[in-house]
């Protein structure tokens, strides 16, 4: 173990910040009452033979611990590698039981080799028999053998929302480590929802190590160099959930990356729901090669009701239930059942004996069941008696957890980062400046009679750092979130810092003869130095994120702030007197240091603690935020993925979001009220431009309020498209999808007719292919792609690739691009390669041109 080494270094550091503090704070104290220069020079002296020795000792130490010989990093990598392996399994089973995975009667889910396009079925089993003669199936259980039945170690996971795809990951993931084979990687489960394909995927696995685990592994080494090791030495297998809970524009480029990471010969495992990944293959032709793709197969109703009926005391109340199940009755309730996720839920939300199941039977429609049971779970699990050990003390009615929990649900995309809670930025901003401006005007005052002066420069900086213009300055809350770049841009943005904090000192003090000179030499010292707060973020909990930029910015204030002193001191030294340059330090340590904190992550966290408290004293948010999430989540209505929560599941999240309080936003009366809200930022009004129409129910859709866009508000769009351009393209988007999920699809089709392009994509989107055949004889290239792209997708490749040639004849690169994959897919490599040289012999294409 490498603790006494870090303990050594950590006492040298401190022995020389405690003789740099002696003969700092030895000047400043002596400086502010020495009666002449001679006797201020005495007194540096004596502080510099007081702080020599300690400075001495610490320095001794850290050469000791500099030059003391190391580990080998193999063994380093070793030991920590076992330790990663007990800390998620330790992780994965903590979150098995808190989901019911582990409970003695789990639910039955069985796979199977799925028939949607997948992969060159001979290249997946890695042999001459095909696809259909070797099928994958089994239940959740034997996935782990069939996992290493594979060639090359590569499995899609395909399922429906709530199909149970991150249960079996996590399964998979605990059985590969409890079943271990010699030289066997490690899996690593991790979501990737917020991973940008251009960020290599063994960068992001590091990463995400190092984030979810690093301080496991700072036990043996850095974190960063140990986690690139296990990856150049393969010793892990990402398990990568949720590649559909990527943007959609996102998504593409994923399956190419994640396709050249496992042509490497690397091991992996992915999550999707099914149609997500069968339109990334259909449209755009995407497709993970070596891969096999199972698919999960609804829970069958003897699954449900032998689930349900444990324990035996319930099964009373759920008799009726059943009695509909296998008579084929209640369509809307067997559909909902057919989830893993739902039953889970229904067998959650109904354990009380008070509870009713036989509800279920009156809903009229699959999503009122599945509101029903989302709203009874969240009720249930803050009504549950006995209370659980870990949450006496905490005790929240249903209601008040329901309100707070959708709060949350719409202050996030998916992870429940910290900062993603906010209010309205201007009086997030209003707030911040008054308070600001209160504590530095008292305090300017006090010390020296500048109050309004000392006011007016705090409001400044918040203003500053509000506005965005100096950040991100250094790495604060930008390095939890992700790779930050570094360069010029940065060290421009550091000297506009220190020019702007000299200048407002000069502006306190009142030195304007001097403003000029410590303004730029501040900047010159702020853009010249590199920040020592933390390059490396290591979490091990959702609220570490928090303290590491309370500690990233605390850290660069100090840095900044003694540099800005110094350069200051520096410059009045030589033409005022010792106290007069101190005192300017003393002020520009302030200055420096409040800019720095604000620029380095401080605004985030007046934003997120300002947010809070406002949203805690409407009743929207818990005061103790952090018990109110670590309660939720041991109630199951959280989840941990890595170091961030998230909700159980993404449905849950998206009833959450639609559960708006009290009423609002379920009325056209409502939703007017906040077109005017939306336009209230000194453009004209809703009501006069269909541009604030469109993007109040753009966001409403966003955020997963469609029942608020009520059938007379879908009218009101239509009728405002009369008065938009026709290069509106997005409004009448957004329209036709409105009208298309309403069931008029043929008026969608009216309305997007002039626009041959969004035509093309609306009607290969509603299936209609003699109009789009029609649409393509026109000589419509948009409509000719949808065409051949549907026709591949319903195994008529030969009409598609008869359509392709004609436009590759016409010189289309798209076109033959398509038609050169879809000939070595059928595998006519030669046909294709002469098509290729035929073209580029013709001079109708241009061979750097081809993807």
């Amino acid at each position: 173990m490498r603790g006494w080494r870090d303990r050594l270094q950590t006492a040298g550091w401190f022995l020389i910040g405690v003789a740099a503090l002696l003969v700092s704070g030895w000047i400043v104290a002596r400086a502010l009452v020495a009666g002449s220069d001679a006797s201020f020079e005495r007194l540096v002296g004596w502080a510099n033979v007081l702080a020599l020795p300690v400075g001495a000792l610490g320095t001794t130490l850290v050469i000791l611990d500099r030059a003391w010989p190391r580990r080998s990093a193999g063994q380093d990598v070793e030991q920590a590698l076992a330790e990663l392996r007990v800390r998620i399994d330790r992780q994965w089973s903590h979150e098995a039981v808190l989901r019911a995975v582990s409970h003695p009667a789990p639910i039955s889910v069985r796979w199977s080799s799925t028939g949607r396009p997948a992969a060159g079925r001979p290249v997946v089993m890695g042999g001459a028999a095909d696809w259909r003669e070797l099928p994958l199936e089994g239940d959740v259980a034997e996935i782990v053998d069939a996992f290493r039945g594979l060639p090359h170690r590569q499995l899609m996971v395909l399922g429906g929302p709530g199909g149970g795809k991150t249960v079996l990951a996590m399964l998979l993931t605990l059985g590969l480590l409890r079943r271990a084979a010699e030289g066997e990687p490690t899996p690593v489960l991790l979501a990737i929802n917020e991973w940008d394909p251009g960020e290599h995927l063994d960068d992001f696995v590091a990463r995400r190590i190092v984030q979810d685990y690093g301080d496991a592994l700072a036990r043996h080494g850095d974190p960063d160099t140990l986690a690139r090791r296990m990856i150049e030495r393969r010793l892990l297998l990402p398990v990568l959930d949720g590649l559909d809970e990527l943007p959609e524009s996102r998504q593409y480029r994923a399956v190419l990356a994640l396709d050249a990471f496992a042509a490497e010969e690397r091991p992996l495992v992915v999550t999707c729901r099914s149609t997500d990944y069968e339109r990334m293959v259909v449209l755009g032709q995407a497709i993970l090669t070596r891969a096999a793709v199972v698919e999960l197969a609804p829970v069958t109703p003897e699954a449900v009701i032998e689930f349900l009926s444990y324990p035996e005391l319930a099964r009373p109340r759920w008799q009726p239930v059943f009695d509909e199940l296998c008579r084929g009755g209640a369509p809307h309730v067997s559909s909902a059942l057919s989830s893993p996720l739902f039953v889970a839920l229904a067998r959650a939300a109904y354990r009380e004996p008070s509870t009713r199941p036989t509800d279920l039977l009156a809903l009229p429609s699959r999503r009122a069941v599945a509101d029903c049971l989302f709203a009874t779970f969240v009720t249930s699990t803050y009504r549950a008696t006995p209370v659980p050990r870990e949450h006496i003390g905490r005790r929240y009615s249903p209601e008040q957890a329901a309100r707070w929990l959708s709060v949350l649900a719409r202050s996030a995309p998916r992870d429940l980062h910290w900062w993603n809670l906010r209010i309205n930025p201007t009086s997030c901003a209003l707030i911040a400046c008054i308070l600001a401006a209160v504590l530095a005007g008292v305090a300017g005052q006090v010390v020296a009679g500048r109050g309004i002066v000392c006011a007016a420069a705090a409001a400044y900086l918040v203003l500053m750092a509000a506005a965005g213009w100096l950040q991100p300055l250094w790495r604060g809350v930008e390095t939890v979130r992700g790779p930050l770049a570094a360069g010029t841009a940065h060290r421009g943005k550091r000297f506009a810092y220190g020019l702007t904090c000299g200048l407002l000192t000069a502006w306190i003090l009142e030195q304007w003869m001097w403003a000029l000179p410590t303004a730029l030499a501040a900047g010159l010292v702020a853009a010249g130095t590199g920040p020592w707060a933390p390059a490396r973020f290591v979490a091990t909990t959702p609220k570490s994120s928090l303290r590491f930029v309370r500690a990233g910015a605390a850290l660069t204030a100090l840095q900044y702030g003694v540099l800005g002193a110094v350069a200051v001191v520096a410059v009045l030294y030589w033409s005022r007197s010792p106290r007069d340059a101190v005192i300017a330090g003393l002020w520009s340590l302030v200055v420096f240091a409040a800019g720095a904190w604000l620029f380095a992550g401080g605004w985030t966290l007046l934003q997120f603690h300002i947010a809070h408290q406002v949203l805690a004293a409407r009743g929207q948010l818990p005061f103790r935020l952090w018990r109110f999430l670590q309660d939720a989540h041991g109630r199951g209505a959280l989840r941990r993925a890595g170091p961030v929560y998230q909700f159980r599941h993404i449905l849950l999240q998206n009833h959450l979001r639609r559960a708006v309080p009290d009423g609002a936003g379920t009325d056209p009366a409502t939703v007017d009220r906040l077109v005017s809200l939306w336009a209230g930022r000194g453009e004209p009004r809703a009501d006069t431009d269909p541009y604030y129409v469109a993007e109040v129910a753009r966001m409403f859709r966003e955020r997963g309020l469609d029942d608020v866009l009520t059938e007379e508000w879908v009218n009101e769009l239509r009728s405002r498209r009369s008065g938009v351009a026709a290069a509106d393209r997005e409004l009448v988007r957004l329209t036709a999808e409105l009208l298309v999920a309403r069931g008029a699809a043929d008026e969608a089709i009216e309305l997007v007719r002039p626009d041959k392009p969004l035509l093309a994509e609306l009607l290969a989107r509603c299936g209609r292919l003699a109009e789009l055949r029609a649409l393509a004889d026109t000589g419509n290239w948009a409509a000719a792609e949808r065409l051949a792209l549907l026709l591949l997708r319903e195994g008529r490749a030969f009409e598609a690739i008869d359509i392709l040639r004609i436009w590759v004849s016409a010189g289309n690169s798209r076109a033959l691009e398509l038609l050169l994959h879809q000939l070595v897919r059928q595998g006519d490599a030669e046909e294709a390669r002469d098509t290729l040289e035929a073209e580029i012999d013709a001079g109708r294409v241009n061979p750097a041109g081809i993807g």
